[in-house]
């Protein structure tokens, strides 16, 4: 008899633990798609993204200062490293 009151005691401690669990876990989801939590992060991935887009155009302008300083030293018709160019077909066309 003991062993069934022991065991149901455990058994109703696991139940309400996991229960607490459960509980803050919704909260937390809940909480995280609030309108002012949602602004918050669209704010801050706005700003990365505002970031990322800067320094691509710097990287851009900087390859483009970079060939217009090389002048005739670049032939850019052709390839750098050397690789034949394709057809303008297309690489799956037949001949």
């Amino acid at each position: 008899m003991f062993k069934r009151v022991v065991w149901t005691g455990v058994g109703y401690g696991l139940g309400l633990g996991s229960s607490v669990l459960v509980q803050r876990k919704v909260k937390r989801a809940v909480e995280r798609y609030t309108p002012e939590s949602v602004r918050v992060e669209a704010a801050e991935r706005s700003k990365n993204t505002a970031a990322k887009v800067k320094e691509l155009t710097s990287d851009v302008r900087s390859v483009v200062q970079k060939v217009r300083n090389a002048g005739d030293d670049v032939d850019l018709r052709t390839p750098a490293h050397g690789a034949p160019r394709r057809s303008r077909g297309g690489p799956y066309r037949h001949r």
